[in-house]
C-alpha cells in the first residue's frame, strides 16, 4: 500500500479503503485470456518450472491454452526456476530475447 506524507510528518494511505477494494476486486475479476485471440504481435512466455509437479502441471496446461489462442505464441520453460526467471538466468533470458529479435528482423535498441 502506498502512503502519502502529511505536512505534520504523519502518513496516510494514498488510496481510500474503498478504492483499494475496487482495485483488488478488479484484479480478481480480470481474465487475461479474454483478449488473447486479438493479439497480433508475437508473444513469448518465459515461465518457471519450480519442480513442484501439481503446480507445474496446471501451469503448463494454462500456458499451452494461452499459446493455442495466440496467432504467434511461443514458450521457453526454465527449470528449475522460481518466479523471477530473468534474475535467475539473466544470460539465458537475454540470449533468448536476442534470438527472437533476430528472428523477427528487429535490431536491439532500435526505436519504432
Amino acid at each position: 500500500m502506498l502512503f502519502r506524507s502529511q505536512p505534520d510528518g504523519t502518513v496516510r494511505p494514498f488510496l481510500t479503503r474503498d478504492r483499494h477494494r475496487m482495485i483488488l476486486a478488479g484484479l480478481f475479476e480480470h481474465d487475461p485470456r479474454a483478449g488473447l485471440d486479438r493479439v497480433e504481435v508475437p508473444v513469448l512466455f518465459i515461465p518457471a518450472d519450480t519442480g513442484e509437479q501439481a503446480w507445474t502441471t496446471d501451469k503448463r496446461a494454462a500456458v499451452d491454452a494461452a499459446v493455442a489462442r495466440l496467432r504467434d505464441g511461443r514458450v521457453r520453460w526454465f527449470s528449475p526456476a522460481d518466479h523471477d526467471v530473468h534474475a535467475q538466468y539473466p544470460t539465458e533470458v537475454a540470449q533468448l530475447l536476442m534470438e527472437l529479435a533476430d528472428e523477427l528482423g528487429t535490431t536491439a535498441g532500435a526505436a519504432s
